[in-house]
């Protein structure tokens, strides 16, 4: 019985992951035509199911040149390092020195600033709002 509830808990969290991503995708306008068995083999075949996530050195779901719909033709698991590389291709960012300070001290003044009690309320009443809502895309 305990192995059949591990296994459980562990589609379970699949599920909420390939729910994340779809509902990402949707607010992003691309279509996601995995069905979650499509989506968790692609995961499991990678060998980097428990390497995924958003942070530095872990492993994505990406479309190939970062277009089309996600789909078992059209996505690789690769680092998000090289997925953020790859979006970013053919853009231009001109980021001259002095437009570098500048934004530095824009955000300084950003940096440590407190917030008044009203905003501290509505934002525990968001978090609050939050908490007791279902999840949807």
């Amino acid at each position: 019985m305990v192995g059949k509830r591990k296994y459980s808990v562990e589609i379970a969290k699949a599920r909420r992951a390939y729910l994340s991503q779809f509902c990402s995708a949707r607010r992003r306008g691309i279509p996601f035509l995995l069905s979650f068995d499509e989506w968790y083999v692609i995961w499991q075949q990678s060998g980097h199911w428990l390497e995924r996530g958003r942070k530095l050195g872990q492993y994505c779901m990406a479309r190939y040149f970062d277009g089309g719909p996600y789909s078992k033709d059209n996505v690789k698991i690769i680092l998000h390092r090289s997925n953020i590389i790859e979006g970013n291709l053919g853009r231009k960012h001109i980021f001259t020195p002095e437009h570098r300070i500048n934004l530095s001290k824009a955000k300084a003044g950003l940096r440590g600033h407190p917030m008044s009690e009203r905003t501290k309320q509505i934002l525990r009443a968001a978090k609050h709002r939050l908490k007791r809502s279902k999840p949807s895309c």
